[in-house]
């Protein structure tokens, strides 16, 4: 079981999230649980993507909920160990997955409540696990990749840069700034990109 706190000021409310017992949990921990905007809890685990739908938290008397829906690969989904969850503006779900084919990344799109795949074709790297997601001003999405590099997704298409764009070999953090520029974090380096709507990015120490 998970405890999940939603702090609102000087308020902390809290819920317990109650898993189905034999869950294998996620090797990601960190990253595969998200409260959304909506209100519902998004549980990654190694076993599939578990929705916990309009949670009532409390301070005084923290409830147990239980998920209201599972979801697998049966459903839609590219992986079923699932690595990261990002919300975007849209209110749309990320779920990256450990890559177990040629499609690495799921969108649940809120308004029509259904998944999208995205992979190989839409332009990921293949067998590339995603993380760290941000949005910028304009709504691109951008997230680092395991093996190295980062991508860049707007219109259902990816575009990748690495160490041939100017990038450390590793990328291990990506920050929006106010001002909307993106910072990139290396094992030794890190960048800043002003203007990363063209097709090639010029990362600046």
């Amino acid at each position: 079981d998970d405890w999940v706190h939603r702090i609102d000021g000087q308020l902390v409310t809290s819920a317990r999230a109650v898993l189905p017992a034999g869950v294998a949990r996620s090797l990601w921990p960190d990253g595969s649980l998200r409260m959304g905007s909506g209100g519902d809890i998004w549980f990654g685990t190694a076993g599939g993507l578990y929705r916990f739908s309009t949670v009532k938290f409390s301070a005084d008397r923290p409830p147990e909920v239980m998920p209201t829906a599972r979801y697998t690969v049966d459903d839609g989904l590219a992986g079923n160990h699932i690595s990261e969850i990002f919300e975007d503006s849209e209110g749309d779900v990320w779920v990256a997955n450990v890559p177990a084919g040629a499609e690495t990344l799921t969108i649940w799109r809120r308004r029509a409540s259904r998944f999208e795949k995205m992979g190989a074709a839409q332009g990921l790297p293949a067998s590339n696990q995603l993380g760290g997601f941000v949005e910028d001003t304009v709504g691109t999405v951008w997230a680092r990749l395991r093996e190295g590099g980062l991508v860049r997704i707007r219109e259902n298409r990816a575009t990748h840069f690495g160490i041939e764009h100017g990038l450390p070999a590793l990328v291990s953090a990506l920050l929006i700034d106010r001002s909307g520029d993106l910072w990139i974090g290396g094992g030794d380096a890190v960048l800043r990109v002003r203007d990363a709507s063209g097709d090639v990015i010029h990362p600046m120490p």
